[in-house]
């Protein structure tokens, strides 16, 4: 819901920006010179003929409907007009000189990209693409958004293009806009770009951009990374598990309790996980058998860990830790009377020798997890020789040691 807040505000202020140079002054066809055309999609790829122009859209993202961005605009969807054809004055006027034509946004982040037609009215009809910026500039400045021209110029397909950014706080959100411009015949071509300071897809995003001179770009395929195949089970709790099917399905949850999912990775190390309308994009990396998961936007961080062997259910969970250096009795150094007791079963016990407490334990390499009086505990742990040495793995950097107790 927050993400379709940010997205309607962005679109508020890109109606701003385009009525900046609007006025109520007549208007005649032979001032507006040709008038702009609205683009079409074959497929994933928007083609402006108009624009010679084309921009292959981003694995993942959303291709707004005319509908989604009328609704967006408050405007019914017939003043957008038809696509691949120019844009009546009958459309202008009920439109009040602003259009947006194109809107394809990424629904994990709220970044977007949009293309936009603003009818210029005389005298403005005859600016140049720096006295627009200039009073776009000041009429945002009039409503307290933050806005700076960028020095230069940039050539998006044939054309070249002014630029300014503007700045909007939203909350604990800075959303940054990019905003190319350019002017031909009396009207304001606009492409805006707009992301937060956790993600800066500029460069990436112009790259996607290109004439209709040149060969289409190979629209990149879905992509699913083979080191994320297979199951992997949370190393806090190993009933909860991510499982990554080929191809693109997966489920995940409390075992057998599994929710389908659909995923893809995007660029290196992205990870697109969709469950119906609800969508996450997150950040992983594989290190062997360890998979971390990091959603920067939520403000968490999980570690899984592969599992090679068979579900079954928690009732019928049968582990055999026989053998582990684990196993055995442990008493704490600075007080004998307090120690652990490790079952091969994963059982155990803890506490003082007249007052116990029962625990269930889980190992893999150094890690051990435990769950004594309904909370789960991550540790690390090394033990040498006869000296059991545990540090805690939830940052407060605890560390303890044990003494084995011997059998008499």
């Amino acid at each position: 819901m927050k993400r379709h807040i940010i997205i309607a505000v962005l679109m508020a202020l890109a109606a701003i920006i385009l009525s900046a140079c609007s006025g109520s002054t007549e208007n005649t066809p032979s001032s507006a010179g040709e008038a702009p055309a609205r683009g079409t999609w074959a497929g994933e790829t928007y083609v402006n003929e108009y624009l010679n122009l084309r921009f292959i859209t981003p694995i993942g993202w959303t291709i707004s409907t005319d509908e989604d961005i009328a609704a967006l605009l408050g405007m019914t969807p017939d003043i957008l007009g038809a696509h691949g054809h120019k844009i009546p004055e009958s459309i202008w006027e009920a439109a009040g000189d602003n259009l947006m034509d194109m809107l394809v946004t990424d629904p994990f982040t709220g970044i977007n990209v949009k293309v936009m037609y603003e009818k210029l009215s005389r005298p403005l009809s005859r600016i140049t693409g720096e006295e627009y910026m200039e009073i776009a500039l000041a009429t945002l400045g009039q409503v307290g958004i933050s806005a700076s021209i960028i020095p230069g110029t940039t050539q998006i397909g044939d054309y070249i293009w002014y630029s300014f950014e503007t700045t909007t706080n939203m909350g604990e959100d800075s959303i940054v806009g990019r905003n190319f411009v350019n002017l031909a015949n009396g009207y304001v071509r606009t492409i805006i770009i707009t992301y937060n300071l956790v993600f800066d897809p500029i460069y990436e995003l112009l790259s996607r951009f290109s004439s209709l001179n040149i060969p289409a770009p190979t629209p990149e395929l879905e992509h699913f990374d083979e080191a994320l195949i297979g199951a992997w089970a949370w190393d806090m709790d190993n009933n909860y598990v991510y499982i990554f099917e080929p191809g693109g399905r997966g489920e995940r949850g409390f075992y057998p309790d599994l929710e389908p999912f659909t995923w893809v990775v995007r660029g290196t190390g992205h990870l697109s996980i969709t469950i119906g309308l609800f969508h996450e994009n997150i950040n992983y990396t594989v290190d062997g058998n360890v998979l971390s998961l990091v959603n920067p936007l939520a403000g968490w961080s999980y570690t899984y860990v592969r599992w090679e062997e068979d579900f079954v259910l928690p009732e019928y969970y049968i582990v055999d830790f026989t053998g582990h250096p684990l196993v055995g009795s442990w008493a704490y150094s600075e007080n004998n009377r307090w120690f652990y007791e490790f079952f091969e079963d994963g059982t155990g016990t803890r506490g003082w020798d007249i007052s116990r407490s029962r625990l269930l334990w889980d190992v893999y390499d150094d890690h051990l997890m435990m769950e004594a009086d309904g909370v789960i505990e991550g540790w690390t742990f090394t033990i040498r020789g006869d000296v059991l040495y545990m540090d805690s793995r939830d940052g407060v950097g605890y560390g303890y040691r044990y003494y084995r107790l011997l059998e008499e």
